[in-house]
């Protein structure tokens, strides 16, 4: 049995055999604000987990595991990590982002297949497909027609900039 701590903090206790199907688990490196913490990241069914094998903060020696529901998804990304695209970051509903660094492309496209099929959000008017979460940042550009919208006065330069922003 695990203890996994949720966006909110709220430590929850829970088996893999309650959690739902096992999709994928890789090695990964999770990415927060001021920590690099490498562990597993596990993707069932129902949620998705990250257990800490070993923490770089020097405050908490503790084992660290953090969880979010599939349900919370609501865009998938992929970044750049080092020059490479090997990078996934992912939104949920409470306005939180989770950028996980994997061994290559393709166990990023191994997670991405495993997320729900979210793709990078609704606000773009892109259809919720993970091809759309594996595309390249131009690609994404030229799809939603982002250029051709800023010239004709459709879209405020503070939206574009924000958007660019977002997908880069």
């Amino acid at each position: 049995m695990s203890r996994l701590r949720t966006p909110g903090q709220i430590v929850w206790s829970l088996t893999l055999s309650s959690s739902g199907n096992l999709l994928f688990s890789e090695r990964a490196t999770l990415l927060l604000p001021g920590r690099r913490l490498t562990g597993t990241l596990t993707i069932t069914k129902l949620a998705a987990m990250f257990s800490a094998s070993e923490s770089r903060d020097v405050t908490s020696r503790e084992e660290e595991n953090y969880k979010f529901y599939n349900v919370d998804v609501s865009a998938v990304f992929t970044r750049r990590y080092l020059h490479l695209y090997r990078a996934l970051e992912v939104f949920t509903i409470g306005h939180r982002s989770w950028l996980f660094v994997l061994t290559d492309y393709e166990a990023v496209r191994r997670a991405v297949a495993s997320l729900p099929r979210v793709g990078v959000g609704l606000q773009y008017g892109l259809p919720s497909r993970r091809q759309i979460s594996l595309a390249h940042p131009r690609r994404l550009l030229r799809e939603v027609g982002g250029r051709d919208k800023r010239k004709s006065r459709h879209v405020r330069n503070r939206d574009f900039s924000h958007y660019l922003r977002q997908i880069l």
